[in-house]
């Protein structure tokens, strides 16, 4: 394949350090694309840096529609992450990271959703699982904590309230990552989260985050909304750490029970699950999440979404 002009729209500052799914993704893109030789245009707010590429300064959808539309002849195609307006009559590809409204419509005719389920539930059957780089996750073979919560706590949907209630029903170990006890006045739980058993972080990165990962015996996942991927799931499971999740959204595409974790629907079935979490292999975990969801397949994918495109195909 020849190398392509790819310019990269978000409309967040990049990188981030800690929470920020869709940025840590823009980023892990952009460096996959140098790294295969391709060239990168990151348009982007004010701050934004990513090392080996150009940045294009937008501050808002107009202004990176105006200079894409100005500079068109500097780029082969545009992927957006954010501000999808912006790609409007340009060789371009946006990816849906969240969930639409419904009766909302998607501005320019090339997008592609996140999972299969992502897809389906929005009309489409395009969709890249996104990737993450692997040597980024350690392995660890020997858990020295026992449960874990790593997600938005104040999301009520991300179901911080659930695992504090399985923690003190079944006299578990949590630790807590992704908020504060405060955030639960509005997500739920604060009762079950006054306990000797619960262990808050707050919002965590670097080192840190992957302590956490690497010393939990599983993680608990126990959603209450369509998730349209999940990068903490893949995240754990590159550690080697196992997720106990309900099967909502993508989770049975991330999830392989008894090889990286568990699909559960009650608390009984949680509650077998952590009872059975030991003869789950940490190593097979690590390499299966390794295989099907790391970032140099998920930009192999990019890369041929991105020659249909340009070779005039409307994806379906």
């Amino acid at each position: 394949m020849s190398h392509l002009r790819v310019a990269l729209v978000i409309d967040q500052r990049v990188p981030v350090l800690k929470y920020g799914g869709t940025e840590r993704m823009v980023t892990w893109i952009a460096q996959q694309l140098l790294v295969a030789g391709h060239q990168l245009i990151l348009v982007a707010p004010q701050g934004s840096a990513l090392a080996g590429a150009l940045h294009w300064q937008a501050n808002t959808e107009a202004e990176a529609r105006q200079i894409l539309q100005a500079r068109q002849c500097e780029f082969d195609i545009v992927h957006l992450h954010g501000w999808h307006a912006a790609g409007l009559g340009l060789p371009a590809l946006s990816t849906l990271h969240g969930n639409l409204q419904a009766g909302e419509a998607f501005p320019i005719p090339n997008w592609v959703c996140i999972s299969a389920d992502h897809a389906q539930r929005h009309g489409r059957s395009t969709y890249v699982h996104n990737g993450l780089p692997i040597d980024e996750y350690p392995f660890a073979s020997a858990p020295s904590r026992q449960a874990l919560f790593f997600s938005k706590v104040k999301r009520k949907s991300k179901g911080a309230a659930r695992a504090l209630a399985l923690a003190r029903k079944y006299n578990w170990q949590l630790d807590v990552a992704g908020g504060s006890r405060f955030d639960l006045i509005k997500a739920g739980g604060l009762f079950d989260s006054f306990s000797h058993q619960i262990h808050f972080h707050g919002e965590v990165g670097g080192l840190q985050k992957l302590a956490l990962l690497q010393q939990a015996q599983f993680m608990l996942f126990p959603i209450e909304w369509e998730e349209p991927f999940g990068l903490a799931v893949v995240e754990s499971m590159l550690c080697g750490t196992p997720v106990l999740a309900t099967p909502r959204g993508s989770m049975p595409e991330l999830v392989r029970p008894s090889v990286t974790g568990q699909l559960c629907q009650s608390d009984a079935d949680f509650a077998l699950a952590a009872e059975s979490v030991q003869n789950i292999d940490r190593l097979q975990c690590r390499e299966y999440a390794a295989e099907h969801f790391s970032i140099a397949r998920c930009v192999e994918r990019y890369l041929a979404l991105y020659q249909r495109v340009l070779q005039g195909e409307v994806l379906p």
